[in-house]
């Protein structure tokens, strides 16, 4: 029975061994998969060529699904590099905003101080052009009255 057993698995390897036109053999670390130029091993494994085309097929597809992870992290970093630089703009807008009110403020109360000042002027000029006219009157009249 043993004997059957093990005849049968040297007729499968044969078998496998005739179909294969080329030993690939793969090892797998971090997620990537390369070709071995040379291996000792202890275990033999038989895979087809459709077997084979499947393995790369995930392979491939494991590999790309790893680039489009890495196109999404870039594309989350990049769209988090701009929310965080438009609000910086945003902060600097409100600073200046906040700046610029408080030189209206500045410049509304000198405005103010101006006209102010002004209204004083005013009132000074008009006094005085009555007190001219009143001495002009009475210069007049003295002339007047001395003749």
């Amino acid at each position: 029975m043993k004997t059957r057993r093990i005849i049968s698995y040297m007729s499968m390897l044969l078998l496998c061994s005739l179909s294969a036109h080329a030993q690939i053999i793969f090892e797998i670390n971090e997620k990537r998969a390369e070709i071995v130029q040379s291996v000792t091993y202890d275990t033999a494994v038989c895979l087809s060529l459709n077997q084979m085309d499947n393995i790369m097929v995930q392979l491939l597809q494991g590999d790309s699904i790893v680039a489009v992870s890495l196109i999404s992290d870039l594309q989350l970093l990049k769209q988090s590099q701009l929310i965080s630089m438009q609000a910086d703009q945003i902060s600097a807008a409100k600073a200046a905003i906040s700046t610029s009110n408080n030189f209206n403020k500045v410049l509304i109360a000198d405005i103010r101080e101006l006209t102010a000042e002004n209204e004083v002027t005013k009132r000074r000029l008009k006094r005085n052009r009555k007190g001219f006219f009143a001495a002009s009157v009475v210069a007049v009249l003295e002339l007047l009255l001395l003749l």
